[in-house]
């Protein structure tokens, strides 16, 4: 072993150590992976909710704007995109 290679892996220096080249940050520690996040949207208003972590809050905020304004909506994630079965109707019981 080089004296280089012994002074960056006793600094902790990624990829330092033969067995590891070319080691980077994203392969020790994962993937970075975003906490879930759901809203309320009414494509009649063209308005989505405030964000909710768990999905049943964001369904009951679209059920309640649903019964208050006659509205179609639904539930959609941290993507924007339209979750499966989440659609509320005017006069249904969720």
């Amino acid at each position: 072993m080089t004296t280089d290679r012994r002074r960056d892996r006793e600094a902790g220096v990624l990829g330092a150590t033969p067995e590891q080249p070319g080691t980077t940050g994203d392969q020790e520690t994962g993937k970075r992976r975003w906490d879930p996040a759901y809203r309320a949207h009414c494509p009649q208003c063209r308005k989505s909710g405030r964000t909710f972590a768990v999905y049943g809050k964001a369904e009951h905020a679209a059920h309640g704007h649903a019964v208050k304004y006659g509205h179609a909506t639904y539930v959609i994630d941290q993507y924007g995109i339209r979750v499966v079965g989440s659609d509320q109707r005017p006069g249904t019981d969720g």
